[in-house]
């Protein structure tokens, strides 16, 4: 059990330090590696298809952009905050539902999903 546990914070290691690589080699704020929420079949295509790439950098002190990829399918998200408390999200980026299981695999769809959120911040 103490070398399972011990692989998973080596490789919880081994991805920060990927993570802070790729940034810095991108030139980004913010580069991200996380796994998705759905189960696939093979080894490779699990891995490249329940991961997701983000990588983020603030245009100005005020507005963030981030663009995402996970499935063959791309996604963007831009964050604006005003001076006045008012903060302007819009997004869209690719999901991943699972389908009706089969014995010999878990078929998943793609689809695309758009939002946005206008919230107002109040201090006191």
């Amino acid at each position: 059990m103490a070398v399972k546990r011990l692989a998973g914070v080596a490789l919880g290691v081994a991805v920060d330090q990927v993570e802070l690589q790729a940034g810095r080699a991108f030139g980004t704020d913010v580069f991200d590696i996380t796994p998705a929420d759905v189960p696939s079949g093979n080894i490779v295509g699990s891995f490249l298809q329940q991961t997701k790439f983000e990588a983020g950098k603030y245009v100005n002190p005020r507005t963030f952009a981030s663009a995402q990829f996970q499935n063959n399918m791309a996604g963007m998200a831009i964050d604006h905050r005003t001076r006045d408390g008012w903060r302007f999200n819009l997004n869209f980026e690719p999901r991943l539902i699972l389908k009706e299981p089969r014995l010999n695999e878990q078929p998943v769809k793609t689809v695309r999903s758009y939002g946005g959120f206008i919230v107002k911040e109040w201090r006191f």
